[in-house]
């Protein structure tokens, strides 16, 4: 029987000192730090932590300590995580000591919940019936088997889902049926004919992520036994931002864990009133082995920002903690912005205004400063604001998410330029020209066998020989120092070319095809009317003849688990405007979920998401016609501050 070694009060001070942080950093000044507690504890729990809570670094301390108290050379920890930027910052945390270094390899595993059914289930599995596994990404399997669909189908299913009929080409069952596909009706001449071609594609060895959740059900339902020897490898296990995961993700891993009799120890970390990665009529999420259950722990004490920002955000929670704001000053009273269709393009520039007045020099150039909205695609021209577009002309919404997956070398460029800005780490970049030439390498027809690697980079450096080895160096490192200075000329004339070479070169031929030539094109930003602020890879300066502040512009999705100076959140519409509908909880009228529902509970759930991002100062964008004068004046009674947009000087 697993017994896990005890934490104790010395390997605590231990921890801090490894990873630079105050002996008190767990216990509070005053000895009663609820992370402290749940930091000791072995057993299953559920921790409920609030924003800015310190669970990531609570979640990496405990980690740390384990691995040096381990001692079961073939028995390890499980430590899986929603996404990969999840899965990147725990890494990257546990790299500054060796004994974190340790859980980097066997007998352990770190990794996406994808990652592990892929590697551990799914992948086995398909191996053990001959079925090749040539890429897992969504959009490439959606592609080929798109292109496979004679036109006239294509023109009915684009028909039948508003434009985009490759919703249909996803299977959820083992027969390549079931999902969207079933509404076609499944006696139909068009049902039979997609499912045969997602039947062909992935017995080709292409499928889409969540595809693979079912060929790892598939192992378990045919090795039963194979849960047994999971839990033997992993008697462990810890699940960050827990909150997002969907059923197929949850039931198949209490399945492998939970399920039945010796269930391994389990502790979960996340935030039920951030789960925003769920569509946005999806406000339940699993429903097997739902978070969080009954044995729990919260975290309610934010020290990302201070009391004022607590107490604007907290009704926005479906449940709501009583956040308490405990972070560092100074803090700067909260901000509406308002604004008519006059005036939206005022926004930006008012807000950059309101930036140099209340915070100096120095914090301008080292601060965070962002403005997100719920919708960042790109939309119509009426219900004004209805996306990002209509506050900044020039916004690209294909390089705004970290983990997006642009449509041109350029973007993948600059999707790593972003995030290098970010972090202040040039490994983004590097990781960023690393995937786009892979990319780049699939549409030149290149016989790459294996499944997406993890480290693109690395994978690269085994599969390219001779001359375009040595451009693919040298590229690289010129864009490492160069990224941020890249023109539509420097990339026609120079990089594109030699990315060119390189495809070239790898597959020993002269390549022409529309969809590569196409891949490295410079992606051009809308023609801006004359006077328009210039927003480069989406960072709006401000004052555009001698910028003082850089701010960063995205989806309220791109920006969670972040820290910012100061965020300003955005007016949008989908229905209805986000905002203007929250009204009542912005007011202080409403609080919490109540018997809203599932549209409303989304709504909440992203803006409660973008309200506790900033640590110093909390702005709102808002249509001016929202508020009556008695609202106001509760506005400024609630601790807001009322700033009103001029007219845009075009």
């Amino acid at each position: 029987m697993f017994i896990p070694p005890d934490i104790a009060v010395e390997d605590v001070d231990w921890v801090c000192g490894v990873m630079g942080l105050p002996k008190h950093a767990f216990t509070g000044l005053d000895g009663t730090d609820h992370r402290m507690a749940v930091l000791q504890r072995t057993d299953s729990v559920d921790v409920e932590a609030c924003p800015g809570s310190g669970k990531t670094t609570l979640l990496v301390a405990k980690l740390a300590i384990m691995a040096r108290r381990w001692r079961w050379p073939r028995s390890g920890m499980c430590v899986l995580s929603h996404t990969n930027a999840a899965r990147d910052e725990i890494v990257n945390r546990l790299c500054t000591s060796p004994e974190g270094t340790a859980l980097l390899q066997y007998p352990h595993y770190i990794g996406t919940i994808h990652g592990f059914a892929n590697e551990f289930l799914a992948i086995p599995y398909l191996r053990s019936k001959q079925n090749p596994i040539k890429m897992i990404d969504t959009d490439i399997a959606l592609n080929r088997r798109w292109a496979k669909i004679p036109r006239a189908t294509k023109t009915f299913l684009d028909r039948k889902n508003n434009g985009d009929g490759r919703a249909f080409l996803r299977y959820t069952r083992s027969d390549f049926g079931g999902g969207k596909m079933s509404t076609l009706g499944e006696h139909t001449p068009t049902y039979a004919v997609v499912r045969n071609i997602c039947q062909e594609s992935s017995r080709e060895g292409y499928f889409c992520y969540d595809e693979l959740f079912i060929w790892a059900g598939k192992l378990l339902d045919e090795q039963p036994s194979a849960t047994a020897s999971l839990r033997a490898r992993f008697p462990m296990l810890f699940i960050d931002e827990v909150q997002d995961n969907d059923e197929s993700q949850s039931s198949l891993l209490h399945r492998v864990f939970i399920q039945g009799g010796d269930p391994c120890r389990r502790q979960r970390f996340g935030d039920s009133n951030q789960a925003i990665y769920q569509s946005a009529a999806v406000t339940t999420g699993a429903t097997t082995d739902t978070f969080p259950g009954a044995v729990r722990a919260d975290l309610p004490n934010s020290f990302r920002f201070g009391a004022a920002i607590a107490k604007l955000a907290n009704p926005l929670a479906l449940a709501p903690q009583g956040l308490v704001g405990l972070g560092p000053g100074p803090h700067h009273r909260p901000t509406i912005i308002l604004f008519n269709d006059d005036s939206v393009r005022s926004v930006l520039p008012e807000y950059g205004s309101l930036l140099t007045e209340v915070f100096s020099e120095e914090e301008l150039s080292v601060g965070i400063f962002t403005a997100v909205a719920g919708v960042h695609k790109r939309g119509e021209n009426d219900r004004i604001p209805r996306w990002m577009g209509h506050y900044a002309p020039a916004y690209d919404p294909d390089i705004s998410s970290r983990e997006a997956y642009p449509s041109t070398f350029s973007q993948f460029l600059m999707s790593g330029f972003r995030e290098a800005q970010r972090t202040q780490l040039s490994y983004p970049i590097a990781r960023a020209v690393a995937q786009g030439m892979l990319e780049l390498l699939r549409r030149a027809e290149h016989e790459l066998s294996e499944i997406k690697p993890k480290n693109a980079h690395a994978f690269l450096l085994s599969t390219l020989s001779g001359d375009a080895l040595v451009r693919y160096r040298h590229v690289l490192d010129f864009l490492i120092v160069n990224a941020g200075s890249i023109t539509p000329s420097l990339w026609k004339d120079f990089v594109g070319v030699i990315m060119r070479v390189i495809a070239e070169e790898a597959v020993g031929r002269a390549i022409g095809a529309r969809d590569f030539l196409e891949f490295l094109e410079w992606k051009q930003i809308d023609e801006l009317p004359a006077g328009s602020p210039a927003v480069a890879t989406n960072i709006f300066a401000y004052p555009a003849a001698d910028p003082k502040v850089k701010i960063r512009l995205g989806s309220i999705h791109s920006v969670k688990g972040e820290t910012h100076t100061s965020t300003l959140v955005l007016d949008s519409f989908f229905h209805d405007h986000h905002l203007s509908v929250l009204k009542p909880w912005i007011l202080g009228a409403k609080a919490g979920k109540g018997a809203e529902g599932s549209r409303i509970q989304g709504r909440l759930k992203l803006h409660y998401v973008a309200m506790t991002r900033p640590a110093q100062l909390l702005c709102l964008a808002m249509r001016s016609d929202v508020f009556t004068v008695n609202e106001r004046a509760q506005l400024v009674a609630r601790g807001w501050t009322i700033r009103e947009c001029p007219p845009h000087a075009f």
